[in-house]
């Protein structure tokens, strides 16, 4: 629930925020994304995407793409674990039983969101955004609107990484260390 700046020169804390964590979260944590030059917009344990002031991490803005659902703390995880990705001025992030979303990068304004899970990441290209869902199915989806192109389901139940484009292919790995 920390983010931390520390200076580049000395290695000196620069500024502190804090968040309050709920009992269960996903393991790991995504890289925090600079987005034109002021903002570090980062994800956390509570289904929310923050945008910080880069120089005192001030809080610009926050936004929600998961809510808690269920009865007991399993039901009712969410988490922004997952690598976000930022391009003209838009945010595009994937929350576990949460829902990815495109964010307008200035004031955190939804521009459209989708109900699918992702703990993996995501991968755009000039068009189109792509992800593995919880499942193991992997998505292509408009990034102006987020109607889905296409859906493969091939590789369900595989526990998919984040897609990575190359050239004209997405390439994923998968929990037995498989390609594809």
């Amino acid at each position: 629930g920390s983010i931390t700046a520390l200076s580049q020169s000395d290695g000196s804390v620069l500024w502190r925020h804090l968040e309050r964590v709920p009992s269960l979260t996903l393991r790991g944590s995504g890289k925090p994304l600079v987005v034109a030059g002021d903002k570090v917009i980062v994800g956390n344990a509570s289904g929310q995407v923050l945008a910080l002031n880069l120089l005192d991490g001030t809080l610009l803005w926050r936004a929600t793409i998961g809510n808690a659902r269920g009865r007991t703390d399993l039901e009712r995880m969410v988490d922004v674990d997952a690598d976000m990705v930022a391009s003209d001025g838009v945010v595009y992030a994937a929350a576990f039983q949460g829902s990815v979303a495109a964010l307008q990068a200035s004031s955190g304004q939804l521009i459209w969101s989708r109900e699918i899970s992702s703990q993996s990441g995501v991968a755009i290209d000039d068009d189109k955004l792509y992800l593995s869902d919880e499942a193991g199915d992997v998505w292509a989806l408009s990034r102006q609107n987020g109607a889905t192109m296409w859906k493969q389901s091939v590789l369900h139940r595989r526990a998919l990484s984040a897609p990575v484009q190359q050239g004209r292919y997405l390439i994923m790995g998968d929990y037995d260390g498989y390609l594809h």
